[in-house]
């Protein structure tokens, strides 16, 4: 994967047109944007490689992507906390929210967009 590249949009699935209709941040967590954006590239490397297609490969494609989405999850998470400050509680409680349907929509459908080096 490329290197990281702050000023290119991370979070949602790349290249595809459902990107554009996925708001990078919760409306009044800016602050979140830069973290998340980070947390987002982490995640899509590790999404980088080969999908199996035997059993025991299914198997293990599926408990490391659970840890690569539980990890992305995490990292949303802390970029919150690291700017819990600069937020208003109920932002702060929106951008944790926010994280979590992230998350949820990423493992139910994260899969679909797994690239194959």
């Amino acid at each position: 994967m490329e290197p990281y590249n702050q000023f290119k949009r991370y979070l949602g699935p790349q290249g595809h047109w459902l990107n554009k209709l996925i708001p990078e941040f919760p409306i009044g967590c800016e602050v979140v944007q830069p973290l998340w954006n980070k947390a987002a590239y982490n995640h899509d490397c590790g999404y980088e490689g080969k999908k199996e297609q035997s059993f025991l490969a299914w198997l293990k494609n599926f408990l490391t992507r659970r840890k690569i989405d539980v990890q992305f999850y995490e990292e949303l998470l802390l970029g919150v906390e690291e700017v819990k400050e600069k937020l208003t509680f109920q932002q702060y409680q929106n951008a944790k929210a926010y994280a979590n349907i992230i998350y949820t929509a990423v493992r139910s459908g994260g899969w679909k967009f797994y690239r194959v080096s």
